[in-house]
C-alpha cells in the first residue's frame, strides 16, 4: 500500500486529501462494535502510534464506511493498512470492499481531460489485487479521465489493476 505515497510524492500536480475511506460490507452489523472496542487501540498502539482520527458511517446491513483522517499522509497510509488488516482478521476477510483515496488536480495543464471539476479517487481492492482510478463529474463517471490517471499511475509504478472490468463504480461516497 506504500506505493500510493510514492505516487503522491512523485507528482506535483496531484494533491491527496488527508483522509482515506474504507468501504465495508457490514451485513452482520459488527463494524460499530469493532470501532468501540478495537479501533482506538489499533490506531494508537502501533510501532509509533499516530494522530489519526476516525469516524464510522454505519448503514446496518448495507455498505458502511470508516473514514480515517491524518495530516501526515505517511501515517494515514500506515494506519489505513493496519485497519484494513485488523478488519480482515478480526471480522472477516471479506469485510473490506475497497479503500478510496481522494485527490485533486492542482492544475489542468497536465492533461486535457483532467481538471478541478472532477472528483478523483484511487481505489484499492484486495480481490482482485491492485489500484484503479475512479473519476466523477456531477456523479457521472469520466472514463477518459480514468484512463489518463491509469496511464500516469502505471508510469509512477502504482500497482494498477488494468482489467477495466474490475473498475467498479461507487455510489454515495461520503465527504
Amino acid at each position: 500500500m506504500s506505493s500510493i505515497k510514492i505516487f503522491n510524492d512523485s507528482l506535483d500536480w496531484v494533491d491527496f486529501y488527508k483522509n482515506s475511506k474504507i468501504m465495508c460490507w457490514d451485513n452482520e452489523n459488527q463494524l460499530e462494535e469493532f470501532a468501540k472496542k478495537e479501533m482506538q487501540k489499533i490506531i494508537s498502539e502501533g510501532d509509533q502510534g499516530t494522530k489519526t482520527d476516525f469516524k464510522i458511517i454505519n448503514e446496518p446491513g448495507e455498505v458502511s464506511w470508516i473514514i480515517l483522517d491524518d495530516e501526515n499522509f505517511a501515517d494515514l497510509i500506515s494506519t489505513t493498512y493496519t485497519v484494513f488488516n485488523a478488519l480482515s482478521q478480526l471480522i472477516s476477510p471479506n469485510t473490506v470492499m475497497g479503500i478510496l483515496f481522494n485527490f485533486k488536480i492542482k492544475n489542468s495543464e497536465s492533461s486535457s481531460f483532467l481538471d478541478s471539476n472532477h472528483d478523483y479517487y484511487i481505489v484499492f481492492n484486495q480481490k482482485p489485487l491492485g489500484y484503479y482510478p475512479l473519476v466523477y463529474e456531477n456523479k457521472i463517471r469520466q472514463p477518459i479521465s480514468e484512463l489518463e490517471i491509469m496511464d500516469v499511475a502505471s508510469k509512477k509504478n502504482l500497482y494498477i489493476n488494468k482489467n477495466q472490468n474490475n473498475w467498479f463504480g461507487v455510489e454515495d461516497i461520503p465527504n
